[in-house]
């Protein structure tokens, strides 16, 4: 499986980044690589020196295998900066 991660000092930054470039109904990203529950676990271990193994449980219902930031549709009409996606309100849809 794969899952992002958003360390509190980049969520602050994307917030402040919403503040400064987005609009009404916008939905802002930040661009991230994803890592699978394998690595984070392996990642943990060895930042908690923990020397036991890793037990897979596998998935649960509902859940799923990848996570997704921004959709294909999303991403044709997103605006795209260094580090962000700006998916633009459609104010049609919000008229009617």
């Amino acid at each position: 499986m794969t899952r992002y991660l958003l360390p509190l000092p980049v969520a602050i930054e994307l917030v402040i980044f919403a503040l400064e470039h987005g609009e009404n109904g916008d939905i802002l990203v930040r661009k991230s690589p994803a890592a699978t529950v394998t690595d984070m676990a392996e990642a943990m271990k060895n930042i908690f020196k923990y020397d036991k193994g890793i037990k897979s449980i596998g998935i649960r219902e509902g859940e799923k295998m990848h996570e997704t930031l921004v959709t294909r549709e999303e991403l044709m009409k997103a605006v795209e900066y260094d580090n962000y996606y700006r998916v633009k309100n459609l104010m049609q849809l919000d008229l009617q």
